[in-house]
C-alpha cells in the first residue's frame, strides 16, 4: 500500500471522528487504529481508539476509578499499559514477545485516547518475521475492528484484526 492510500485512511478516521465529536453522542463504530514504524534500533507504535469504550473497559478491569476526562494520571496509565500489553502483543523472529514501553498517552479530544511507545530491538537483530495480535476491545464488542499499518522499510502492510482474526504474520526476505 502506498502512501497516499495509508493517508487516505487516516482522513477517513478523522473525518469520523470530527463529525462525531461535533454531536457528542454514541459512536457506532467500534474501531482502533494502529500504526507500526521502524525507527532505528527498534519499532515505533501509536495506539488510537476512541475514549469512552477504553475508559469504560479499563473501569470494568482497574481497581481504581479510571477517568480521562482530567488527563491521565500515573495509575491511569498503568491501567493502559496493563492492557495494551495484554491485547497488543509483538514476536519478532518466533522469539519471545516483547512488551510495550509506553513514552506518552493523550487525550486528543473528549473522543480519542493516543498512546505512543517503543519497542527496543537489539542492533543484531535483522527482523525476518513479526507475528501480531491485535484483540483490543474484541472482548467488549462482536464488531470491534481493529486497523494496522505496518511501516517496515519500503514495505507497507495493512491488516485488519476483528474478533474472528486476532493474529497474523508478516514475512520479509
Amino acid at each position: 500500500m502506498n502512501r497516499f492510500a495509508s493517508c487516505f485512511y487516516r482522513l477517513i478516521l478523522i473525518g469520523v471522528i470530527v463529525i462525531l465529536s461535533s454531536f457528542q453522542v454514541y459512536h457506532p463504530l467500534k474501531m482502533s487504529t494502529c500504526v507500526v514504524r521502524e525507527v532505528p534500533n527498534g519499532l515505533f507504535v501509536r495506539v488510537k481508539l476512541f475514549a469512552d469504550d477504553f475508559q469504560e473497559r479499563l473501569n470494568e478491569i482497574s481497581s481504581r476509578k479510571i477517568n480521562f476526562e482530567n488527563g491521565i494520571q500515573s495509575y491511569e496509565n498503568k491501567a493502559v499499559t496493563s492492557y495494551l500489553n495484554h491485547h497488543l502483543q509483538f514476536q519478532f523472529n518466533g522469539d519471545a514477545q516483547k512488551n510495550l514501553d509506553i513514552k506518552s498517552t493523550l487525550i486528543e479530544s473528549k473522543l480519542i485516547v493516543n498512546v505512543e511507545f517503543y519497542l527496543a530491538l537489539t542492533q543484531e537483530t535483522e527482523v525476518n518475521v513479526l507475528k501480531m495480535r491485535n484483540d483490543i476491545m474484541c472482548e467488549v464488542f462482536d464488531n470491534q475492528r481493529n486497523v494496522v499499518v505496518v511501516n517496515w522499510g519500503e514495505n507497507t502492510r495493512k491488516i485488519n484484526f476483528t474478533k474472528t482474526k486476532t493474529s497474523e504474520s508478516i514475512f520479509w526476505k
